[in-house]
């Protein structure tokens, strides 16, 4: 599954993060198909850290066999007890078009 394939090189970009959760549903447009991705992560990292990965994961490519990252971004961050709560949405589209 590819939201399983992103949420492991999310959690590469953020050492130590581990995946709380992940979910997607099926996404079409007239021309493309894919998964909208909603994933959270917690990392134990400094404020700064977190700043940094929720500004540059949008620039960042991913390379998923058959899929095109189109979209991604972080939606949410809040900071808890263990460290920071890190919400990611991403759309996945299909390559076979």
């Amino acid at each position: 599954m590819s939201g399983s394939d992103l949420a492991e090189k999310l959690c590469a970009l953020a050492p130590g993060a581990r995946l709380l959760q992940h979910s997607g549903c099926d996404w079409h447009s007239a021309t493309f198909s894919g998964k909208r991705i909603v994933m959270e992560i917690l990392w134990a990292a400094s404020a700064s850290a977190v700043q940094m990965f929720s500004s540059e994961i949008a620039e960042r490519e991913f390379e998923i066999p058959g899929k095109l990252v189109a979209d991604i971004a972080v939606s949410d961050v809040t900071l808890v007890q263990e460290g920071y709560r890190i919400s990611v949405e991403a759309l996945i589209l299909d390559e076979d078009i």
